[in-house]
């Protein structure tokens, strides 16, 4: 599994590459969505009108965001007070959703880097684009220079958000341009996300040790794992000792079928038990099983 924490200044278009890779086949969780969901059941109304009264209920039903707005985008503490009540049943939320998921997952949290970068983030891009850009792509909104100023003042400086990403994007050209860079993107973050351990059992140490380097030489795996263990019953092979080896390979889930292909021609010196997704591991090593495992 993989989780891509996806961020990036008003109107870069952090929407648009989340719509690429949704269709390169991640799963997409929109921040903002998330926050509209809160606000439409209600639970935060309470607090709300305890904190600015009546004035932000103009019709005594629902809250009006536009005169939240002119509130916490011109005081900071009040700024500070709403993402306190609001980001942590957000990220309680997304976390749920995150837990329930397996494959590549794409978060996009316009506030990511500023409330703490969740544990269960694994990589993140940042994506940026010129001011008078971004102004443009706003003009639905009728935002102005000053407005876009306005609502990103408290935000971190974005050469700040450029040094804590893993991947910068500047999102300044043609769509097509933006899309070939998601293309690209999308085949590291999906090998990522499909990094699996296989296990192979054997009945010899040298049997091991030959298919574990046949593994590695046909870059098939980044490493091989190998350890003996008892074995407690098999009418399948039997074993010198009464144990078996077994090679664990981390590899890329699509190199699985050949793996167990290889397995296979064995015959009984060899038998392929499982694959499972790793679902949480170092940056490192994902890195090294994608660029070991290579056609």
């Amino acid at each position: 599994m993989l989780v891509v924490g996806l961020t990036g200044d008003i109107g870069a278009g952090k929407t648009t590459l989340a719509g690429f890779w949704k269709r390169a086949g991640a799963y997409v969780i929109n921040a903002d969505v998330v926050v509209g969901e809160i606000w439409e059941q209600g639970s935060l109304d309470a607090s709300v009108r305890k904190r600015w009264g009546d004035y932000v209920f103009p019709d005594g039903g629902k809250p009006d965001h536009s005169r939240i707005a002119s509130i916490i985008f011109e005081d900071e503490k009040e700024y500070r007070w709403l993402c306190g009540l609001i980001h942590p049943l957000v990220r309680n939320v997304i976390e749920g959703l995150i837990l329930s998921l397996d494959g590549w997952v794409v978060v996009e949290i316009p506030l990511l880097f500023e409330n703490g970068l969740p544990w269960w983030v694994d990589e993140t891009v940042y994506l940026t684009a010129s001011l008078d850009l971004r102004i443009t792509r706003n003009s639905s909104r009728n935002w102005t220079e000053s407005e876009m100023k306005r609502r990103e003042k408290w935000l971190l400086p974005g050469e700040m958000k450029k040094e804590r990403a893993d991947y910068v994007l500047n999102n300044s050209g043609d769509i097509e341009d933006l899309e070939k860079r998601a293309t690209d993107l999308a085949s590291v973050f999906r090998d990522m996300a499909s990094c699996v351990t296989v296990s192979v059992e054997l009945a010899t140490k040298q049997d091991t040790l030959d298919f574990a380097e046949r593994l590695v030489r046909e870059n098939l795996a980044a490493y091989v794992n190998v350890f003996s263990q008892e074995m407690v019953a098999s009418r399948y092979f039997s074993a010198p000792s009464g144990r078996i080896i077994e090679a664990e390979a981390f590899t890329i889930e699509r190199y699985v079928p050949r793996i167990a292909e290889i397995a296979a021609s064995l015959g009984r010196k060899g038998i392929f038990t499982k694959a499972e997704r790793i679902r949480r591991t170092a940056k490192s090593l994902r890195n090294w099983i994608r660029e070991a495992c290579r056609d």
